[in-house]
């Protein structure tokens, strides 16, 4: 349930290219603006988040990193492909 309001003091200007760009989309002003704030938020937040390890969990955790990497056929295989984009050497 909506209850809360955030109100922004921004130009004229400004709020015209937020309210095309919002019918462009086919959503209302308040859509359009707090789907770009979820999105910046993501970005954010997405390398900022803790972890929270107990000593067992922690060793573990540093065991799997510190592991040598697997061999994945199915990946060796890929990078055996030639590029698709013409690209590869």
């Amino acid at each position: 349930m909506k209850n809360d309001r955030i109100q922004l003091r921004v130009s004229d200007e400004r709020r015209a290219r937020y309210e095309a760009a919002a019918a462009v989309q086919g959503q209302t002003l308040t859509e359009f603006v707090t789907q770009a704030a979820d999105i910046a938020t993501e970005h954010t937040l997405a390398d900022r988040r803790t972890f929270i390890l107990d000593e067992d969990a922690w060793e573990r955790f540093n065991a799997v990193l510190d592991a040598p990497p697997k061999v994945v056929k199915g990946l060796v295989d890929l990078f055996d492909c030639p590029d698709v984009f013409g690209g590869g050497e």
